[in-house]
C-alpha cells in the first residue's frame, strides 16, 4: 500500500482511502452503486 502526506497536517493517509472518501454517501458523492461497480473493475 502507498501513503501520502494529508497537505501540511503531517496525518500519512492511503492513497486509497483518499480516491473513495465520498463513495457511499449520495448527498456528497455517489451512491452505493457507483462504487461497488469501480471496485469490482
Amino acid at each position: 500500500m502507498k501513503y501520502r502526506h494529508l497537505g501540511t497536517s503531517g496525518l500519512l493517509m492511503s492513497r486509497v482511502t483518499l480516491g473513495t472518501m465520498t463513495f457511499g454517501a449520495p448527498d456528497w458523492g455517489c451512491d452505493e452503486k457507483a462504487p461497488r461497480a469501480l471496485i469490482r473493475i
